[in-house]
């Protein structure tokens, strides 16, 4: 390496560095402003001399819960078994004539109904019962090796004390007409299965199994039953869970209060019958109380507007942050739309969009029934997973993936196990193929790869998929996402509808007309396979879910060879060009099949994206793999304006 480039690369880490630097130093921390709002609360009318009770609050976030209710105002009950350590818990909190300890076991009817009547002595009502008490029991032991009695603690306390107490301080409102609150506190771990916590996990799904049931029981008693899953932070519990490193990392208990006080006051509408997720609460509260899934902390997906200077006319802007074709829409496309009055968009689109179907079953050959279309292959991409997989699952993707799968994955509570790309001596990368085989788990339900891949441009090759694919288990569907195959031009690629024929596995492949047919703005695409898989697919499928316009677009487009080989020929020759070009600057680069490249920029990222803002140009944003930006591959005058701004920044 130069000495000039060795320069280059110190200045572009260093001014990235600062950057970070200068982001975390003016960076308020949400656990810092929620910890701020916990304690400098004031008293609030609502829950002024209320009665809370809850149960397991000598230590850990039941007593962090006991000193924010009492902040507020209110009366509080604490409970635990030791008699000893619930006394120092009471006097810790002070408030001596707004405090009451109960020694009981809930675990019990006995225990639960000792616990209902001291409070009602003590303050004569109570408003909210808070089910708090747990244990997790042994970490680390496989079902078959947990002891009985393990099994029965572990469940007595966080099940049936939930269920003992509810029952009891139901009984006991619905006699005296007290429309009080019960919040049952459940846990992450309720979603998903934990290798080697059976007992705690099982016991957290079944109590919000138990908040649902109970809620659908206290309609029309004026008693408000809700669940509130936390994740983890710095209690007792957790430090025996957790390792030192991870255990610091956590967020302080107190950060989990905003949530119970909500339970405590919000309209009981919102919340009757429902579990919501601490974690999301604190970073978006009204969505998450109103859409109480992963989603409410997802925010709608759009492309931030860059802009480029006035003075640079509409004609002389380049738009290359959405990878589209800069050649346009196909002719013939354009010939359709000025005779296209013989469409009649008064009825609904044929179901079958027969004429497309066909079209694509004699290119493809494949039958008819090996299809079905989408709204773009984004909606493909997201009712593959609608299909196919449940909250708690697992998918399997590469990392870097396309960010709207990772997106996906998320809104639908699906873990998303990612598996690096092989790096290769020629600065290019290769798919881990035996990497995705070793993610395989009990639970793995749907593999997502890219061909070829997005960002990183890398084909999947034929032979090595094919064996590949005869190693994946039956039961599982492989998605491969083909936005970019038709820029590919290696003639080992992988031929998917070939395996389709050939293959009984669940080999999908999804195509759209958005990039290389240059019908974004129409928003189709379309996914092939077995016949068996593609009907499967098409029970998620949307009512009409693409135009008569589209479906007759897309067909025009298919016809256009001329437009095909125009937009081929162009990207290849351009993407040997831009290569060229960058090797003899002496700049970084991963060969890519794609219409798209990475490549290593000359100087601090934002620095090269605002200079090529400020000449008319659009670029795509973000840094891939913490060295590298996108180049898409545009026509021969836009790339050569490219390079003129990168010649600029070395």
């Amino acid at each position: 390496m130069s000495f000039q480039r060795k320069l280059r690369k110190l200045a572009v880490k260093g001014t990235n560095k600062l950057r970070r630097i200068k982001e975390f130093a003016l960076h308020k921390d949400p656990v810092d402003a929620i910890l701020s709002e916990v304690r400098t609360a004031k008293p609030e009318p609502q829950l002024q001399d209320r009665v809370v009770v809850i149960t397991g609050s000598s230590s850990g976030i039941g007593h962090v819960l006991a000193a924010a209710f009492l902040q507020k105002g209110a009366r509080v009950v604490i409970n635990g078994r030791r008699a000893d350590v619930l006394a120092k818990a009471a006097s810790a909190l002070g408030h001596s004539g707004r405090v009451h300890a109960v020694c009981a076991d809930i675990a019990s009817a006995e225990g639960a109904q000792e616990l209902l009547q001291q409070s009602v002595e003590r303050f004569g009502s109570v408003d909210v019962l808070i089910n708090n008490a747990a244990v997790m029991g042994t970490k680390d032991r496989p079902a078959w090796e947990v002891p009985a009695q393990e099994w029965v603690q572990v469940l007595g306390a966080n099940l049936h004390g939930p269920f003992f107490c509810a029952r009891a301080f139901m009984q006991w409102m619905v006699k005296t007409k007290v429309s009080g609150r019960i919040i049952n506190v459940s846990s992450g771990a309720a979603n998903a299965p934990v290798k080697g916590l059976i007992a705690y996990a099982v016991s957290k799904s079944a109590l919000d199994a138990l908040t649902l049931g109970l809620a659908a029981d206290a309609d029309g008693t004026g008693i408000m039953v809700t669940g509130l899953q936390l994740g983890s932070t710095k209690t007792d519990m957790a430090r025996s869970f957790f390792d030192w490193a991870e255990y610091e990392l956590l967020p302080p208990a107190e950060t989990v209060v905003p949530a119970f006080w909500h339970a405590a006051t919000a309209d009981p509408r919102l919340l009757h019958g429902r579990v919501t997720a601490v974690w999301r609460f604190l970073m978006a509260r009204d969505a998450e109380t109103h859409i109480a899934k992963p989603m409410s902390v997802v925010e709608r997906f759009r492309f931030v507007e860059q802009a480029v200077p006035s003075h640079i006319p509409e004609k002389d802007r380049i738009v290359l942050n959405r990878a589209e074709n800069q050649f346009g829409m196909p002719q013939q496309v354009r010939a359709m739309l000025s005779t296209s009055n013989t469409l009649d968009v008064s009825r609904y689109p044929d179901p079958d969009y027969g004429e497309l179907r066909n079209k694509l079953a004699a290119r493809h050959q494949l039958p008819v029934q090996s299809f079905t279309f989408g709204n773009g292959s984004a909606e493909l991409v997201e009712r593959v997973l609608r299909v196919f997989t449940k909250p708690g699952e697992g998918v399997i993707s590469n990392e870097p993936s396309w960010f709207m799968f990772d997106r996906f994955a998320y809104v639908h509570g699906v873990r998303n196990d990612k598996v690096p790309f092989n790096t290769c001596p020629d600065n290019g990368f290769d798919h881990n193929l035996d990497g995705v085989l070793a993610a395989i788990r009990g639970d793995t339900r749907l593999i997502y790869l890219i061909n070829p891949s997005n960002p990183v441009g890398v084909p999947l090759l034929h032979a090595p998929f094919a064996r590949f694919l005869e190693q994946v288990p039956d039961h599982i569907p492989v998605i491969v996402d083909e936005a970019y195959v038709d820029f590919a031009d290696r003639e080992d690629s992988l031929d998917v509808a070939r395996l389709v024929r050939e293959s009984n596995k669940m080999l999908i492949a999804l195509r759209t007309f958005s990039k290389f047919y240059a019908l974004a703005g129409m928003r189709i695409g379309y996914a092939f396979g077995r016949a068996t898989t593609i009907d499967w697919l098409d029970r998620g499928e949307l009512l009409f879910n693409i135009s008569t316009l589209a479906a007759a677009m897309a067909s025009a487009a298919l016809d256009d060879t001329a437009h095909a080989q125009r937009t081929a020929h162009n990207c290849s020759q351009e993407r040997i060009r831009i290569m060229e070009f960058l090797r003899s600057v002496k700049l970084r680069y991963v060969p890519t099949q794609s219409n798209m490249l990475m490549f290593e920029p000359p100087c601090a990222p934002d620095t090269l994206f605002d200079t090529l803002q400020q000449h008319g140009i659009v670029p795509a944003r973000g840094v891939v793999l913490n060295d590298y930006v996108l180049w898409p591959v545009g026509l021969p005058e836009q790339n050569n304006r490219m390079m003129n701004v990168i010649r600029s920044c070395l």
